[in-house]
């Protein structure tokens, strides 16, 4: 008989998929995952949170540049910081400078697979069934995509799955009924008031489910004790430290203003993350209406779950007067329940989605004769090739009416390396390429300028990813305030401004920008 594993049930099978998937999953993140650079907005601006951190010891202040920084909590910079302090990127030029920022987050996010399963092991009959959900969560684009950067909400959703698995296990076992709180505390120090909308999600399962036990549960009160303390502290120390203005900031800006206002613009119709599903959910996306009729018919099991899961924050968001696409984040754990369940519950899917595949291979394969003519790197062309044979793979099982195991994992075999081969290319951080390249004008910066230099730039808006590159802080600035500041400060300048600010010493240029010395050293 297999030893005991405690997250499980646990068999010798159960050991290898988790440990598998495990695997699949931590491969499938961290693959080519420092080829790019940081993006705006967030990636530059954890980025510096994280660099300060290192550099100052300060550890439980945020700041960027010396300016405290009170928008969000610190356990996701802490992660990011470890990984910088590692991986030696302290240093000018350090070679694997943005895997270091970005591997913990990745990894923490690609947890997320393994215990999706575990939870799955709760809510569905046997190992099978479990895998579905996993499986699905591995290689939804979204998922995997968005958890690969240095974002906070790949964390957010491992927390969200653990306690949800914890709180299932407490029903059996009630020392589990610890991690409930501990993983809501650490919601709370990732995403600050993100914890309310899961805690009140989970406390409505609770109610409904009628698990009343867990009211009866001593150390459901422990644990629930242990994160308020641990993320409290945290709060108290910034109020000690800043005073009411950081909680005004924080929970004002950063949090409940966003619920009635589109904050800097970001705003979207009601329907914005409906939208989002339908772009990016595909193509497991063809099984949701079936899949939200078997979770409805399997209310008393694990539909409760994912309806209630999956509608509720949907909900919550869509309700949100700002407008992000990682907001949606927490709905796909549970998306991905309602689709693993629809697998769960047939034995042979419609041999009618054979046509949707067939259709899905022919898009396959007139993108890649696109990017074969407009963007030709090899990564993306056998992408392309990849999704060709998976689509038609999977087409050509269900005209044949094969099982639903067949279908699903040749589906997910294929998406996996599909996956793979995208993130090995330049294209996986699409907005990277939507602005002018950071990379070698921060790089210049760096070597021409002292460490405490102030910058003023041409371009008229900042991008945390350029200030991060840069290791200064750049300053937009109209032609006026650049020709006023040329005699105390560098200034970084397109080529017509440069003509404009004449005469000037040019100590060097790089990608349409060229570093001007001020005027005084002249």
């Amino acid at each position: 008989m297999a030893h005991r594993f405690p997250l499980l049930q646990s068999t010798t099978t159960d050991q290898r998929w988790f440990w598998g998937l495990t695997v699949a999953a931590l491969g499938l993140w961290l693959i080519g995952v420092g080829g790019m650079p940081l993006r705006d907005w967030d990636e530059g601006t954890y980025g510096l949170l994280a660099r300060e951190m290192v550099r100052s010891h300060d550890w439980l202040h945020l700041s960027i540049f010396g300016q405290p920084f009170w928008l969000k909590p610190p356990l996701a910079i802490w992660l990011m910081a470890l990984g910088y302090g590692l991986g030696g990127g302290d240093a000018l030029g350090s070679p694997g400078l943005e895997f270091s920022l970005r591997a913990p987050l990745a990894i923490a996010s690609a947890l997320g697979v393994p215990l999706l399963y575990c939870l799955g092991r709760e809510l569905f009959r046997d190992q099978r069934q479990a895998l579905y959900p996993a499986v699905v969560y591995l290689t939804l684009l979204p998922v995997v995509r968005h958890g690969r950067l240095a974002m906070l909400d790949g964390i957010v959703n491992t927390a969200m799955i653990l306690l949800f698995l914890c709180l299932f296990k407490a029903q059996k076992r009630p020392p589990w009924a610890v991690g409930i709180g501990l993983c809501l505390g650490a919601i709370a120090l990732t995403k600050g008031i993100l914890v309310l909308a899961i805690w009140g999600i989970a406390g409505l399962y609770i109610l409904l489910s009628q698990r009343w036990e867990l009211f009866r549960n001593p150390y459901a009160w422990l644990g629930l004790f242990l994160g308020i303390a641990i993320a409290g502290a945290w709060y108290i120390v910034q109020y000690h430290t800043y005073g009411p203005d950081f909680l005004t900031v924080h929970f004002g800006a950063q949090g409940f203003d966003r619920l009635g206002d589109a904050v800097e613009g970001n705003d979207g119709p009601v329907w914005y993350y409906l939208l989002e599903i339908v772009k990016y959910g595909w193509p497991w996306l063809v099984f949701f209406p079936i899949g939200v009729k078997q979770a409805g018919q399997q209310w008393q099991s694990w539909g409760l779950f994912a309806l209630l899961g999956f509608s509720l924050f949907l909900a919550v968001v869509s309700g949100m007067g700002t407008k992000l696409p990682w907001y949606l984040f927490p709905c796909y754990p549970f998306l991905a329940v309602i689709l693993g369940g629809y697998f769960a519950t047939v034995q042979r899917p419609s041999r009618g989605y054979g046509y949707f595949f067939a259709f899905l291979t022919m898009v396959a394969i007139a993108g890649g004769i696109y990017l074969a003519v407009a963007d030709p790197q090899l990564p993306l062309l056998i992408t392309a090739v990849c999704a060709t044979l998976t689509f038609g793979f999977v087409a050509r099982a269900l005209f044949r009416e094969s099982g639903r195991d067949r279908i699903v994992f040749t589906l997910a075999i294929g998406l996996y390396f599909s996956l793979a081969s995208l993130f090995c290319s330049q294209a996986w951080v699409w907005e990277v390429n939507e602005q002018f390249p950071v990379r070698a004008i921060g790089a210049i910066v760096q070597a021409q300028t002292p460490p405490d230099a102030v910058i003023y730039m041409s371009h008229p808006d900042g991008r945390p990813s350029f200030d991060f590159y840069s290791d200064r802080p750049l300053i937009p600035a109209d032609l006026p305030t650049l020709q006023a500041q040329h005699a105390t400060h560098f200034l970084l300048v397109d080529t017509a401004t440069r003509d404009a600010i004449a005469p000037a010493t040019e100590l060097a240029t790089a990608d349409g920008f060229h570093l001007l010395a001020p005027q005084g050293d002249q």
